[in-house]
């Protein structure tokens, strides 16, 4: 019955930052061709996120990217600070690489529209039992490195998109929270 409750839609607008993020690159095709969260309890989790987007003051919220072939939403930015907004059910001890990746190539693409980025935080809210706000400041690393990085990530999925195939399946301790894992180990 829940699954009958979410109207998965393929994403549209090219090549997404949250596409190239993860080290398996196979999560995003399934995303772009069934539906960008692929269960009932990512889509809620997305909405709270959007939500808490709303409510708190990050200076020019959801602000659109584009550079390097890729788009995307920075969550907060001002007067040279990013910001990225994460829920959680349980507190990180340290950001996760993936966020931090993100948080990266989102500094690298507003360098490239002329924005820049001279600080990047990522903020988690926990939606679990304990409730907790905690912040991270992002140690970036070099502006090429970075750059080098996403554009052969996002030339990846764009080949694979292209080319209707789905990329290598990395296994790893995505697979314990990819809504795809079992369409996944099982298509190949």
């Amino acid at each position: 019955f829940l699954k009958s409750l979410l109207k998965p839609e393929p994403r549209a607008g090219g090549v997404h930052v949250s596409d190239v993020i993860y080290d398996c690159l196979r999560k995003q095709h399934y995303g772009w061709m069934h539906g960008e969260y692929g269960d009932l309890q990512g889509a809620i989790t997305m909405a709270v996120g959007r939500h808490l987007h709303k409510i708190l003051d990050f200076g020019e919220k959801e602000l659109k990217v584009s550079a390097f072939g890729v788009v995307g939403s920075v969550d907060g930015y001002k007067d040279g600070v990013l910001v990225d907004l994460k829920t959680c059910t349980k507190m990180p001890r340290s950001p996760n690489d993936h966020h931090v990746r993100q948080v990266e190539y989102y500094a690298a693409m507003l360098g490239e529209m002329g924005r820049s980025v001279d600080e990047a935080y990522i903020l988690y809210l926990s939606l679990g039992e304990d409730k907790e706000v905690e912040q991270f400041k992002v140690k970036m690393r070099k502006t090429e490195a970075v750059v080098a990085e996403l554009k052969d990530r996002a030339g990846i999925v764009k080949h694979h998109r292209d080319q209707a195939y789905l990329p290598p399946r990395v296994a790893g301790w995505l697979c314990g929270y990819c809504s795809f894992a079992a369409r996944c180990f099982l298509e190949d």
